[in-house]
C-alpha cells in the first residue's frame, strides 16, 4: 500500500504533531482495529453508523490517535 499525508503551511513542531496523529490512524487500520464498510466505520468491534455526525472531540479512534500521537512525539 502506498499512502499520502499532505501537511499545509505550518510549524515543524505542528507537522509533526499532525504526522504523528496520522500514523497512528494507519496504525489502527493496519491492525484492523479502524475498519470502513458499507454500515460506516467500526473501531475496537463497535461500528459507528454515522461517524460524521459524531464530534470530533467524541470519536473514540481520534481520541486514541490524538493520545498516542502525543506519546511518540516526546
Amino acid at each position: 500500500f502506498k499512502y499520502t499525508i499532505y501537511v499545509g503551511r505550518v510549524s515543524k513542531g505542528r507537522s509533526m504533531e499532525i504526522m504523528s496523529h496520522e500514523l497512528i490512524h494507519l496504525k489502527q487500520y493496519y491492525e484492523k482495529d479502524l475498519k470502513v464498510t458499507s454500515e460506516g466505520l467500526t473501531y475496537n468491534g463497535k461500528t459507528y453508523r454515522y461517524p460524521k455526525h459524531i464530534e470530533y472531540r467524541d470519536r473514540p479512534w481520534e481520541h486514541d490517535a490524538y493520545v498516542e500521537g502525543r506519546k511518540t512525539m516526546f
